[in-house]
């Protein structure tokens, strides 16, 4: 099928020209403030943030769908692809982070194009995530709320009745969404469920629990209510949603962000085969830094400390098989020095688990993190005869810019060091 033409039915059938104000702009704007990502996409895309991001080949071969697009998916896809995803942004270690400039660029050379729907598809009155997963709860006499975005008719949020209890609720969340994803009971204050709420995605938010509660809920179903974002932001927001939720005594069940927006993509699977186009969904993006049998945890939130003249961080354990095998920091500010001399990560792995490029895997799976803060490039510093530390840096795609010499009464000058090498990764 010609793309123009199914790019004219998905905008029809999204009512995409009707959207305003689903605005991505300012997490772009956050990674990428000097413009490069709107060099890439379609000028007409930034317009609204959803519909024809990037335009590859005339004739679409194939279809993807994701929830997120992460760079492993997008790394692999072919020629006439086209990915329909939710967000313009991938979600790693509980932040978003925009689809790097380079990585949209390869895409387009490579003639995959990209359509992206998000507010239209919340709305939908078919494919909406919270509808399909309240259908899949036997949820009755559904009704609609919560617009996330204006000229679109409907809301993001359903709500119905159950006559079940709260643990079938989370039974039947379990089997709709599949083993990939976890579904847990944060809090259980009500043995029925009753009156239940479907917030699919990111929906731990005070105001959409309050005018659910004005509907009568209580069991609330959504997808980002575990605390694992590390943002200070977005955990005051879900701990003023929990601390909601225990004063209303409202049972919340947690699916994920990934998971509770997995349906719609299933769904629109089968809305193009009806096209007779071959299509398949793309499992993962669920947001773990993970590579194999390496994941990061996040271990420590630190704080800034202007007296001592630090920056805040964030402290990730390296775990495989079970264990700690080293440790990986992440600096949130990117000052003079540390840009020019002492670096924005600091790595270690512990010698027993050494030989397996550790250190390496762990930056790469950072790199998105950085991006959500906006330390782009990211830059890394290592002494210049630390060769296991520079091959680190080579392994993971850094490119060393050059040696300086450090500021005599600095601490690391005073400790002995005289040189720095500065990498430089563009995550």
């Amino acid at each position: 099928m010609e793309l123009a033409e199914l790019v004219q039915q998905l905008d029809a059938y999204f009512a995409v020209a009707k959207v305003r104000g689903d605005d991505w702009e300012r997490v772009v704007g956050t990674a990428y403030p000097d413009g490069r990502w709107g060099q890439v996409v379609e000028a007409a895309y930034l317009e609204r943030w959803n519909g024809l991001m990037i335009r590859g080949a005339p004739a679409v071969t194939e279809v993807v769908t994701a929830v997120f697009p992460g760079e492993e998916l997008v790394a692999g896809l072919g020629a006439g692809t086209l990915l329909i995803t939710e967000h313009p942004v991938e979600l790693a270690g509980g932040c978003f982070a925009p689809i790097r400039p380079a990585r949209l660029a390869a895409l387009k050379n490579a003639a995959v194009s990209v359509y992206q729907v998000h507010a239209p598809l919340d709305h939908h009155p078919e494919l909406s995530p919270s509808r399909l997963l309240a259908t899949a709860l036997g949820l009755a006499h559904l009704e609609e709320y919560f617009p996330v975005a204006d000229g679109l008719a409907g809301g993001a949020l359903v709500i119905g009745d159950s006559d079940r209890t709260v643990t079938e609720l989370v039974a039947l969340a379990a089997e709709a969404l599949g083993e990939e994803v976890p579904v847990r009971l944060l809090s259980s204050p009500r043995r029925p469920a009753g009156r239940v709420a479907i917030a699919a995605g990111g929906g731990a938010q005070v105001d959409m629990l309050a005018a659910s509660r004005a509907r009568g809920c209580e069991t609330y179903v959504t997808g980002n209510a575990v605390d694992d974002c590390p943002l200070a932001e977005v955990r005051r927001e879900v701990a003023a949603f929990r601390a909601l939720a225990a004063r209303e005594r409202v049972a919340v069940i947690d699916g994920t962000h990934y998971g509770t927006e997995k349906l719609s993509q299933l769904a629109m699977v089968e809305w193009f085969r009806r096209r007779g186009l071959p299509a398949r969904f793309a499992p993962g993006g669920a947001g773990d830094l993970r590579d194999g049998e390496l994941r990061l945890e996040l271990r420590e939130r630190t704080p800034a400390d202007p007296v001592r003249g630090w920056v805040p961080m964030y402290r990730y354990d390296m775990v495989a098989g079970g264990r700690t095998v080293g440790r990986i920091d992440l600096r949130l500010r990117g000052t003079d020095f540390l840009v020019r001399y002492g670096g924005l990560v600091g790595y270690g792995v512990d010698g027993p688990h050494r030989g397996h490029h550790y250190a390496a895997r762990s930056l790469r799976l950072l790199a998105p993190v950085a991006r959500a803060h906006g330390l782009v490039p990211l830059w890394i510093t290592c002494n210049p005869d630390n060769h296991a530390s520079r091959r680190t840096c080579e392994l993971a795609g850094a490119e060393l810019v050059e040696i300086v010499d450090l500021p005599p009464g600095c601490d690391m000058y005073n400790e002995g060091e005289r040189q720095k090498c500065r990498y430089r990764l563009d995550p």
